[in-house]
């Protein structure tokens, strides 16, 4: 996966915006416009504020955090309420554990979402 951003703030690491395509384009007035910038930090090396750069992930770990994220949630969920429903034998309790799996599941994906490495190169401009 290739996208392309912009370093908009420097430090001891460098954040950089990456806008994306939102499905209506972004401009179809039933709102006032999508937020479709995502935000990445990363080590700053030789960037400055307002360079241009090509971020690259490599396929496999893409699709790997995709299962993870889609997948791995919907588990903890369809266990957590299988387990609720069967422990306590109530809706509630079918929904509680549904709800605190949620939760675990996310807590454990936030522990990977910062170890995701890229590959990022500044983009030279031609004069």
């Amino acid at each position: 996966m290739i996208q392309y951003g912009q370093v908009v703030e420097t430090g001891e690491k460098a954040k950089i915006r990456i806008s994306r395509e939102s499905a209506c384009g972004g401009n179809c007035g039933a709102c006032k416009g999508c937020d479709t910038n995502l935000y990445i930090e990363v080590d700053r090396g030789n960037l400055s504020v307002g360079d241009g750069v090509k971020i690259t992930l490599d396929d496999k770990i893409f699709q790997k955090n995709i299962l993870l994220g889609y997948g791995g949630l919907t588990l903890f969920m369809i266990v957590g309420g299988i387990l609720g429903w069967y422990v306590v034998k109530t809706q509630l309790g079918a929904v509680l554990s549904f709800s605190a799996c949620f939760g675990i599941g996310l807590l454990i994906l936030k522990r990977f979402k910062n170890k995701t490495e890229y590959v990022i190169e500044k983009i030279e401009e031609e004069n």
